[in-house]
């Protein structure tokens, strides 16, 4: 008799799977997917062990960029370590800054200090000391591996000795935020990862990590961290109808008025941010997909209704959606809105980070 491998659940890996972003009708050739003694055996970064090595199982998701490598894995319950070998073959030594997102916690073992951690901690470790990380049931593992001299200042000096680091602090959870959506992005076929979005990651892995041990709650930094975040979120999101202010609060662990207060001086609320990103995609929309219809252009920008994308492209533009449409085929022939005899906004949609420069927001 053949004995039955049992590894993830189908509904786990589909549901994760839709989390980072990719189709079930998307192609396979980019995953590393390892099952059993044989998949353990393969694997030359970590060593897995599991109770019972012929239900392992793992699908990981990796890409290689130009500052930073990118992971995002799914596993059944089991342990993966470094030692002496591993490092060994590291060719560069930095750090690890990694979260899971699915429900359930794991353990980190450093020499002699051992240490639980939740879903949705960020937490850092180097990569050249020995570590085990235990997850005692199935889970991913979502995150970045920088090289030390990336990062500057004294973050692989001595003043480090290896610990695992954990930021559980709004700082360390908008800084999570961020991080998931650069893997999800770097690791999916949606879009590429240009060095704008990867410095700005690693800009905000510094701040972290250069922190530790140190007042991690400065306005500036947190203000920062969270604008990111939210840009991120809006842009992932801004499509579902019910996304909102206080989706991102939720999904940053804060509150409503915390939330705001990081834009006090950035121009426009995150409502407006959200809005004013809809009315963006209506607007091309309008332009570019001939005869689509009001209601699939209210759809796929994120309004809840025709009704209410009118009013606010009204507001913003003058114009009802349709005379913006009649208007843009008579004055570019289909070419992209913005050109001499279309409206443009009726003031500039402001970046979001733009005041940073200007002193640390007021964090109580």
């Amino acid at each position: 008799m053949i004995s039955q491998h049992h590894g993830l659940d189908p509904l786990l890996v589909a549901r994760w799977r839709r989390e980072i972003g990719l189709s079930m009708a998307k192609g396979l050739d980019d995953v590393t997917h390892l099952r059993g003694r044989n998949g353990i055996a393969a694997e030359r970064r970590w060593r897995f062990d599991c109770r019972d090595p012929g239900t392992f199982e793992a699908w990981i998701y990796q890409r290689e960029l130009s500052l930073m490598h990118c992971l995002c894995g799914l596993y059944t319950p089991c342990s993966f370590s470094r030692d002496a070998e591993h490092i060994s073959r590291t060719e560069k030594p930095g750090v690890y800054v990694f979260v899971r997102t699915i429900a359930g916690g794991f353990v980190a073992r450093h020499g002699r200090n051992e240490h639980s951690y939740t879903a949705g901690q960020l937490v850092a470790a180097r990569t050249d000391m020995p570590l085990t990380l235990t997850m005692p049931t199935a889970g991913d593992m979502t995150g970045v591996v920088i090289p030390f001299d990336l990062l500057g200042g004294d973050i692989g000096g001595s003043r480090w000795d290896g610990g695992v680091l954990a930021a559980d602090n709004l700082l360390g959870r908008a800084t999570s935020q961020f991080i998931r959506r650069l893997c999800y992005t770097a690791v999916t076929d949606r879009a590429s990862v240009d060095t704008e979005f990867e410095e700005a990651g690693l800009n905000l892995i510094r701040n972290l990590l250069s922190n530790f041990g140190h007042d991690m709650d400065r306005g500036r930094d947190i203000a920062m961290s969270v604008r990111l975040a939210t840009r991120e979120l809006i842009e992932e999101n801004f499509t579902d109808p019910s996304f909102s202010a206080d989706s991102i609060a939720r999904d940053l662990h804060i509150s409503r008025r915390h939330l705001y207060r990081q834009f006090s001086g950035a121009g426009d609320s995150v409502a407006a941010m959200i809005t004013s990103r809809r009315l963006d995609r209506a607007r091309e929309l309008l332009v570019r997909a001939g005869m689509i219809t009001l209601e699939e252009v209210a759809r796929l920008s994120g309004f809840s209704s025709v009704a209410t994308m009118r009013n606010r492209f009204r507001g913003r533009y003058g114009l009802t959606p349709s005379e913006f449409r009649d208007r843009s085929r008579t004055v570019g022939g289909g070419q992209p809105a913005g050109l001499a005899g279309l409206p443009e906004p009726a003031r500039p949609v402001l970046d979001p980070l733009a005041d940073l420069d200007d002193g640390p927001s007021v964090v109580s």
